[in-house]
């Protein structure tokens, strides 16, 4: 195993002297070790196929070079099902991948017994990295499974992690507003970043016209944590506790918000950086069980929970979707856009088509 990036021959396609800067930077930084580089995700049975470009882009295209990449595998399904009917997740390793690990001792595959959704892309490799001495040195970077990553995402990542040492950094987030209720990130902003939105501004794009302090990360264009910030025992309960399979809800499916809920806690502070590029969508893999089809119900639902879980996030007023009518929820899917919410109501005696703009002035007036 490579303990140490400086074993590497990094550079040979890095560009214009970029690594040499950084290699300046790092040794003004820290005088004995560079930071060890993590890259850790995970996927499902059902894509584990179409994630060949994915590996190939973080383990042979970036320009500077990761210590350890980490696929996560669970054994058994932690959500919806009880003890009893446990059974396990059955993953066919594809020939790719089989070849890669043989080929690169970088490539690990971790098998935990529990898969408690998204959250586990860093979970256990923050688990594992707890677990090895390296002080504040490590840099854990935790990505998706369904798109390819610029060559610069690492280097870009990890200098802005030196810029802003106490400060998770990622590419893409946004600030909390109260009554939110919908998800943007169209341009312009200004258009957008308004009421009943949360705006997720991105790097690389013009919604980002400098760093900027958030309240949430959004994992799929990259975040760099460091595992000092993380109490894993702690962090490993409120991930049982808000997928615990009592739960009649999404909030499994938001470990951006369960992450940034615990690192608002902990006062971690987050940030979007600039430097970033959006990542190509892998359509083979984006298109099979996609979680973040209406994803304002899971984040409305997170938002509120972890709140009054965590005791966080308390100058916002959330909605708490749970309490909302099947009307109100409808209304609530017909502002986001699904036009089969928007469904006929009576006014004055006569019927209406509830539009877009409709279902904003209903919920404003019933939830306001």
């Amino acid at each position: 195993m490579h303990n140490n990036i400086l074993q590497y021959s990094p550079y040979s396609s890095g560009g214009s002297g970029s690594g040499d800067n950084w290699y300046k930077l790092a040794e003004r930084t820290s005088k004995t070790v560079l930071p060890r580089i993590i890259v850790s995700m995970t996927t499902i049975p059902s894509r584990i196929d179409h994630i060949e470009h994915t590996l190939k882009s973080l383990l042979v295209d970036q320009s500077m070079p990761v210590d350890q990449l980490y696929i996560v595998l669970p054994q058994k399904n932690w959500i919806g099902k009880a003890k009893q009917d446990e059974q396990p997740i059955e993953y066919n390793i594809p020939d790719f991948l089989q070849d890669l690990i043989q080929q690169d001792e970088r490539l690990i595959i971790l098998h935990p017994q529990y898969d408690y959704g998204p959250v586990d892309k860093m979970l256990y490799a923050l688990e594992k990295e707890s677990l090895i001495t390296h002080g504040n040195n490590t840099n854990l970077i935790y990505v998706d499974d369904d798109v390819t990553y610029d060559s610069n995402l690492v280097r870009t990542l990890v200098r802005k992690g030196i810029q802003y040492p106490d400060s998770v950094v990622a590419f893409s987030g946004c600030n909390l507003r109260s009554h939110f209720r919908q998800i943007k990130h169209k341009f312009p902003r200004s258009l957008y970043d308004r009421h009943p939105n949360l705006y997720y501004a991105t790097s690389g794009t013009q919604s980002l016209p400098e760093d900027e302090i958030v309240d949430v990360v959004q994992g799929f264009t990259g975040v760099l944590i460091r595992p000092h910030f993380f109490n894993f025992e702690e962090f490993l309960s409120l991930v049982e506790n808000v997928t615990d399979r009592q739960h009649e809800n999404l909030i499994w499916k938001s470990d951006d918000y369960i992450i940034s809920g615990y690192l608002e806690q902990q006062n971690v502070t987050r940030r979007i950086v600039l430097g970033g590029v959006l990542p190509n969508v892998n359509e083979n893999a984006a298109t099979i069980d996609n979680l973040s089809r209406k994803m304002h119900r899971q984040v409305m639902l997170a938002a509120y929970d972890l709140q009054h879980r965590l005791n966080i996030w308390r100058n916002f007023a959330f909605v708490n979707y749970m309490s909302l009518s099947s009307q109100q929820k409808d209304l609530v899917d017909c502002e986001a856009g699904y036009l089969s919410y928007c469904k006929k109501i009576t006014r004055d005696g006569k019927e209406h088509i509830n539009t877009l703009a409709d279902a904003t002035k209903i919920l404003d007036k019933l939830l306001l």
